[in-house]
């Protein structure tokens, strides 16, 4: 989660729970550094010792929910989801608690739960932009795309210039493959923030899918001088280069993604890809299987990319094998059909 949207809910909740005097010059840095510090080691320390103090429920409330901010924002979603938990005991109708418990079953990836405490959130207070915008997302991540947009339009309207709620709809609109409504919500977010390179990234993706190669280069190449250690935009530019037949380019792409994040299903299918036309078979195979591990079976496009290391080295059972297990498979999404017909394609080459 952003740190200005960290900020920006921090500054909500803290207009719901009262302060009290504080008993000494210590107490009153500790409320300081537990609701303002950037300091998350700082943020965290401060607000247990004023957990354990004593305090009366609502300003306990307080502490644990901004803990519970520093906690997610050291990617302890565990901690986070205790802390919000218990904020949501002192003060069970209370709209911040309940949101940022959907916001920590977001993190640990559990989006159904995610959205039961997003929904009990604006049930309470339907005036909270990132609720709305944070179930938007959890519904995209769920596959219930027409809801997610209806949240997501919530949100830019009780908030305009949020450019966080544009580019979470823009992810929905990528996912339901309309690629130029998708770009335009990217472009207002960029046009408000435009050092986002987690954005530009998705605007780049966007604009591959629609065949604006040229842009999403100079995307990407933003995104490289922004944060040169993003993965994404590494694996990106590798497919972009295994689409125009560099290979050699490619790997050392897809080779830095890999390295900088070894979890990302996508990244190992590219390189595999390129393993395949550079005839490094065993490696290739290797990059194939993991990808499939990693996203989880079926994965349409990664038994395309087998049949095609199947035919490469001679397998044509093998390969009509893969070739059927992605036709098999339930295509959700458009990619995936477009892979299913690459196989039929495949079958008929190889006579069925």
């Amino acid at each position: 989660m952003r740190l200005a949207l960290i900020t920006t809910l921090a500054i909500g909740l803290a207009a719901t729970l009262p302060d009290q005097p504080p008993a000494s010059a210590d107490d009153n840095q500790r409320w300081t550094d537990c609701k303002q510090t950037t300091d998350n080691t700082k943020k965290i320390d401060a607000c247990a010792k004023l957990i354990s103090s004593g305090l009366a429920d609502k300003l306990k409330a307080d502490a644990l929910y901004f803990r519970g901010n520093g906690y997610l924002a050291i990617e302890d979603a565990d901690k986070a989801l205790a802390d919000f938990t218990a904020c949501n005991s002192l003060l069970p109708n209370d709209a911040y608690c309940l949101g940022d418990i959907g916001r920590a079953y977001s993190k640990k990836r559990d989006f159904t739960k995610a959205v039961e405490f997003y929904e009990k959130s604006v049930a309470v207070d339907k005036k909270i932009n990132y609720v709305w915008a944070s179930l938007g997302g959890a519904l995209n991540e769920l596959g219930n795309y027409d809801k997610a947009l209806e949240a997501l339009g919530s949100a830019i309207a009780l908030d305009p210039k949020d450019a966080w709620s544009y580019s979470k709809r823009g992810d929905v609109w990528t996912n339901k493959d309309a690629y130029d409504k998708a770009i335009s919500d990217y472009n207002r977010a960029i046009l408000i923030d435009p050092k986002d390179h987690v954005v530009l990234s998705s605007r780049a993706f966007a604009r591959v899918s629609i065949g604006k190669i040229k842009e999403a280069i100079a995307d990407l190449d933003k995104v490289q001088a922004m944060k040169p250690d993003y993965a994404y935009g590494h694996a990106l530019r590798g497919r972009i280069q295994n689409d125009n037949s560099e290979w050699a380019a490619a790997k050392v792409e897809l080779d830095k993604a890999i390295t900088l994040d070894p979890k990302a299903g996508w990244y190992y299918l590219q390189r595999g890809r390129t393993g395949i036309a550079l005839k490094e078979f065993e490696p290739a195979r290797a990059d194939i299987d993991k990808a499939i591990e990693l996203v989880g079976d079926p994965y349409i496009e990664a038994y395309f990319y087998l049949g095609q290391l199947h035919e490469a080295t001679g397998k044509l059972e093998d390969a009509s094998a893969a070739y059927h297990k992605a036709l098999d498979a339930s295509a959700t999404y458009q990619t995936a059909k477009d892979f299913q017909a690459k196989a039929l394609d495949r079958l008929a080459e190889l006579g069925g």
